[in-house]
């Protein structure tokens, strides 16, 4: 019996080669995209944490420096802007001159304008005393601890303050509003700072007046009926203080809807300090010029009162007999100025 000759193998063509290779190719291009993506997202991942750590490194160390530099500043008796500190939050206290009473107007002055500044985030020198900025960079101190700490229980009185650089310079303080914060460095140093609010005047014994940049009368339609006027000094001009004035406090009133009488005047003021304006003067003269405070006298008492802005509504009217008039809406502010005696109030 003849045996039948072996079968041969099929030959593997080009095509069969091509079918066994696929897998491996997409394995590749599958382990290829893989670590595209993990480059693609970890490098700047990384690189990100990198940044992040050289950032929080150098914010300690900044941290660092300025904890160091008020350590420095506390043990020489600096005052100092507390900055990035730790802190927890105080007591609050304010000061403020009585409603209706006067401050004083330091002898000799003969210009003034009110005085806003903010204390702000600072740290006593070791005196307890804080700096108070005024124009011109003028710097004077507040003992702001003693007042805080020794006359927090008693009256108000106004705390004059003066300038070593500007001696015809003088503010007089009426109103306090301090916040203290707590902090404490390394090594158990603790200190507090201040965040306050004064308010007051600033007095001119100089020339410091004759700078003014005097701001016109204004006037603005706004339609056939209505029509507004401003009248005020620029922010930086001062006022002129009344001769032999010993006292001063703000005015603040408003007209509304008065009609002046023939003289063209409408009464303003408060209950305590009531006077006549001629206010169509005022719209119909001055507008256009240059405007000066306007000095009233108060009705009965020695009293003066200054007006350093007023702007005015009016307003356009008609009776029954088609006869038109107007009438008047104002705000004004000023001060009121006295020669008497304060020292009793």
């Amino acid at each position: 019996m003849t045996t039948p000759p072996p079968i041969p193998s099929p030959r593997r063509g080009k095509d069969d080669r091509k079918d066994n290779l696929s897998p491996i190719v997409f394995s590749i291009i599958g382990v290829g995209i893989i670590l595209a993506l993990a480059i693609a997202i970890g490098v700047p991942a990384y690189f990100k944490h990198l940044k992040q750590q050289r950032i929080a490194k150098e914010n300690e160390q900044y941290r660092e420096e300025m904890s160091q530099m008020r350590i420095s500043d506390l043990k020489e008796g600096r005052e100092f802007y507390v900055r990035d500190a730790a802190q927890s939050a105080g007591d609050s206290y304010m000061f403020q001159l009585e409603e209706g009473d006067f401050a004083p107007v330091p002898q000799g002055a003969t210009w003034m304008k009110p005085f806003i500044y903010r204390i702000d985030n600072m740290a006593p020198d070791s005196n307890g005393n804080v700096s108070v900025i005024a124009c011109d960079r003028l710097r004077t101190l507040l003992p702001i601890d003693s007042l805080v700490f020794s006359s927090s229980d008693k009256p108000f009185s106004p705390i004059t303050l003066h300038f070593a650089d500007d001696p015809a310079k003088t503010v007089v303080l009426t109103y306090i509003n301090a916040d203290i914060y707590n902090h404490c460095e390394k090594d158990s140093i603790s200190y507090h700072s201040y965040v306050a609010f004064v308010k007051g005047f600033l007095f001119d014994s100089g020339t410091a007046g004759e700078n003014n940049k005097i701001m016109p009368g204004s006037g603005v339609e706004r339609d056939h009926d209505n029509q507004l006027y401003t009248f005020t000094l620029h922010e930086d001009d001062f006022a002129p203080v009344i001769k032999g004035a010993t006292g001063v406090k703000q005015f603040v009133c408003s007209v509304d809807n008065r009609v002046p009488d023939k003289a063209g005047k409408v009464f303003v003021g408060t209950a305590n300090a009531r006077a006549w304006l001629n206010i169509d003067s005022m719209v119909n003269k001055t507008t256009g010029k240059a405007f000066r405070p306007v000095t009233l006298k108060i009705k009965g008492s020695n009293d003066v009162v200054s007006l350093t802005e007023i702007s005015v509504t009016t307003r356009l009217h008609s009776d029954k007999k088609n006869n038109e008039y107007k009438s008047y809406n104002a705000t004004i502010h000023g001060h009121v100025f006295t020669t008497d005696s304060i020292i009793s109030q």
